[in-house]
């Protein structure tokens, strides 16, 4: 019992036990459990879209049929570089713009096709002004994403801008009354977003067949 008191004592001290004393094991270290001071083990990171798309596409479970085989594997092997065909979208998107100019176009017209003194070059006046109106909204709504303080902004530049300068635009631009201008706009606001969906899909298919 001295002995295994003078043992207890010399390790709570921090000495060396003494001479003779029976050993006693310290417990084994968990392994399980890194050492104190040891880096964590880092977490298994996900596949990011670029490579969950790249694998889709080169294993042919992309879900894409065009009806027609030589355009479907030509949009699958584009798919294989997504990144390449996101730069070719935004590229096409900036030089191709101006399409949404003829685009609107029709559908400016049948809002006055029985209107009387209207020509087309009036039309495409009013949808190069109001594509530019849309281009300054859009930058003022990024400029309001980026900046915590005007965050407050976006809802009503994106709920009220858009649909207030329309009113306002056909109403002066083609000499309309209150209630002309008001059913003008709303039906112009619809045809706005679906000019913008044939668009998208324009340059969305130029980009990947680019």
């Amino acid at each position: 019992l001295e002995r295994v008191d003078q043992m207890e004592a010399a390790r709570q001290a921090g000495s060396a036990p003494p001479a003779g004393a029976p050993e006693v094991n310290a417990p084994a270290a968990d392994a399980s459990k890194p050492a104190p001071g040891a880096a964590a083990p880092a977490p298994e990171e996900s596949q990011t879209w670029q490579e969950q798309l790249r694998e889709e596409a080169r294993a042919g479970d992309s879900g894409i049929d065009l009806g027609s085989p030589a355009l479907t594997q030509r949009v699958r092997r584009a798919l294989e570089n997504p990144d390449l065909v996101l730069y070719k979208i935004q590229d096409a998107a900036s030089k191709y713009s101006f399409l949404l100019a003829p685009i609107s176009l029709p559908f400016i017209a049948l809002l006055f096709l029985w209107k009387r003194g209207l020509t087309l070059y009036d039309h495409v006046v009013f949808a190069l002004y109001s594509l530019s109106f849309a281009s300054l909204l859009f930058i003022a709504v990024v400029v309001a994403v980026e900046t915590p303080w005007l965050g407050w902004a976006v809802p009503f530049l994106l709920g009220l801008g858009l649909p207030v300068h329309t009113y306002f635009h056909l109403k002066g631009a083609y000499a309309l009354g209150w209630w002309s201008a008001l059913w003008r706009s709303l039906f112009m606001l619809i045809f706005a977003l679906i000019s913008l969906a044939i668009f998208v899909v324009i340059i969305f298919f130029m980009g990947l067949l680019g």
